[in-house]
């Protein structure tokens, strides 16, 4: 379980950390923590309103270059109300990660469902997990944002060679940063990704200053089409 302080790498991937499992709600958007903050408030109400002597299922959440996998460590007393889980989100259908603006230890990040959009259906999912400190849910979001780096370095060589766009590669565009509204004088952390442009050149530019916990993207689109 990684708590250290300090930037994350793609090197230091995979990185797992041993969470609660909130649960998942639906999400009404694609990015951003006012996409979260709703869905967030409704789990952490259900998980307080749980009976006597439930608790929520401990999880151990690995962060890879290829995505997020959750899978259970610990059930709740009551094994019929939550099965064993083992789920592996694709990097491609993660949209955004956060470390949460009032619950600073709760980090929660949108999937995007994989299936053909159907009117009427939401394809947002807001999962939540509790960590074991606001530490450790400000390094699971900059090790998020480790393989976000990471998948755009992929897409980038993809870019150079032929047409992303054909390979599945260009969902999204990762994009990462740290919130500058503090919380009992802690920044808070998030990243994500934006849909990208159906045609283009990207050049994408990584700045990291540790002293001010700061790690922004700044994302130049190049002849847009």
């Amino acid at each position: 379980m990684a708590e250290n302080e300090g930037p994350v790498t793609v090197e230091d991937l995979p990185i797992s950390f041993h969470v609660k499992y909130l649960g998942q709600s639906d999400a009404r958007g694609l990015w951003g923590i006012k996409h979260t903050r709703k869905p967030v408030d409704l789990m952490v109400a259900a998980a307080k309103a749980l009976p006597p002597g439930q608790i929520l299922p401990i999880v151990k959440l690995t962060i890879t270059v290829d995505g997020v996998h959750v899978e259970t460590v610990l059930h709740g007393t009551k094994r019929d109300e939550f099965e064993h889980m083992s789920v592996f989100f694709n990097i491609e259908s993660i949209s955004y990660g956060v470390q949460d603006l009032v619950y600073t230890r709760v980090f929660s990040m949108i999937i995007v469902k994989d299936n053909e959009p159907v009117k009427g259906l939401n394809p947002f999912e807001c999962h939540a997990f509790v960590c074991e400190s606001r530490n450790a849910a400000r390094r699971l979001t900059y090790s998020l944002a480790a393989a976000f780096q990471d998948y755009s370095r992929r897409v980038k060589e993809m870019q150079a060679s032929t047409d992303p766009k054909r390979h599945g590669l260009w969902k999204w565009i990762p994009h990462m940063g740290i919130a500058r509204t503090k919380v009992d004088n802690t920044d808070i952390a998030e990243t994500g990704a934006r849909p990208s442009p159906t045609r283009g050149t990207v050049q994408i530019k990584f700045n990291y200053d540790l002293s001010e916990f700061l790690f922004s993207l700044s994302l130049n689109v190049l002849n847009y089409l």
